[in-house]
């Protein structure tokens, strides 16, 4: 299995489990579907803890989606091997 589809399932299963519903779109708004920002804190610090990555500083408009968030995950997993 690759890492980017690693990295998809690991971010829908984290994101689903804090919306409490069944399938989540790539690009639907995850804050119009539920997602409280205090879910979404919770949600980035369990990717980075679970990753071992830092991301980038993180404003909520900016990571509204599923495709957004794992493109954040994947960027930040590339810089840290290239700097390991």
């Amino acid at each position: 299995m690759s890492v980017e589809k690693i990295v998809r399932e690991t971010v829908l299963k984290n994101i689903s489990e804090k919306l409490e519903i069944g399938e989540v779109e790539l690009d639907q708004n995850l804050f119009e579907m539920g997602l409280s920002s205090m879910g979404f804190i919770k949600s980035m610090v369990a990717l980075e803890s679970f990753y071992d990555i830092e991301l980038e500083e993180l404003l909520p408009e900016e990571c509204s989606t599923l495709r957004k968030i794992i493109s954040m995950v994947n960027t930040a997993l590339e810089s840290r091997d290239d700097n390991a």
